[in-house]
């Protein structure tokens, strides 16, 4: 005859540790969830202040804007103040 274990069952001793296991790994998950999210959302806060700084241009004048065209030649294209 078999012996009982003193820790019991072993399927429910393996099923004990997997548990333990996978909740460790749950915590670790919902971290790395967590800091992809503030990544994102720095990220996308950037470009957006990148965007309207490119779009509002305020180191011109609106008078000093020059638009290039074809049939400029590139010395003309400069802004004289």
């Amino acid at each position: 005859m078999q012996q009982p274990s003193p820790f019991g069952d072993p399927r429910a001793q393996f099923l004990r540790r997997l548990n333990r296991m996978l909740g460790e790994i749950n915590v670790l998950l919902t971290a790395v969830a967590v800091g992809l999210a503030v990544l994102d959302f720095t990220c996308f806060l950037a470009l957006r202040v990148s965007a309207e700084i490119g779009r509002s241009q305020f180191w011109a004048r609106p008078a000093e804007q020059v638009m290039p065209s074809v049939s400029q030649p590139a010395a003309a294209m400069v802004a004289v103040r």
